[in-house]
C-alpha cells in the first residue's frame, strides 16, 4: 500500500506542476493552442520522468528479489536477502523470502557447498555410481 501511495503522490505532483505550467504558459504565450500544446508536452515529459525514476527503482528491487529466488532454487541459501528493511510491498516480499529461506545445519551447509561447487564445474553428483 505504501508503494501505491508513493506512485499516486508522484502523479498528483506531476498533475499540479502541469496546471501551474499551463497557467504560466497561458500568461506568457499569446496563442491558446500553442500554450496548450507546450503545457501538454511539458506535463508528458514530467510524467515520463517520474515514471522512469519510480519504475526503475521498483524494477531493480524486483530483479534483486528474483535473483534471491533463483539462488534459493539452487539451494544456495547462505546469501543476504536484500530490501528486507523497506517498509513497502517490496520489503514485505523480501521479509517473506527471508522467513521462508531454510537454515541448514552445519553439515547440510557443507553438503550444500559441495553440491554448488559440483554444479558449477559440471561434475556429477556424489550419489552417481563411480566407474
Amino acid at each position: 500500500m505504501v508503494l501505491r501511495m508513493r506512485i499516486t503522490l508522484a502523479f498528483l505532483a506531476t498533475a499540479l506542476m502541469a496546471v501551474v505550467v499551463s497557467f504560466m504558459l497561458a500568461s506568457m504565450v499569446h496563442g491558446a493552442a500553442v500554450a496548450a500544446l507546450l503545457s501538454m508536452l511539458i506535463a508528458g515529459g514530467l510524467a515520463a520522468g517520474f515514471g522512469y525514476v519510480f519504475g526503475g527503482a521498483i524494477a531493480q528491487a524486483l530483479a534483486d528479489l528474483n535473483n534471491v529466488i533463483l539462488r534459493f532454487a539452487k539451494w544456495d541459501v547462505e546469501g543476504v536477502v536484500p530490501h528486507a528493511a523497506r517498509a513497502d510491498e517490496v520489503g514485505d516480499i523480501a521479509k517473506a523470502l527471508k522467513a521462508s529461506s531454510p537454515t541448514p545445519s552445519d553439515g547440510a551447509r557443507a553438503t550444500n557447498r559441495s553440491r554448488i561447487a559440483r554444479s558449477r564445474d559440471g561434475s556429477p553428483p556424489s550419489s552417481a555410481p563411480k566407474s
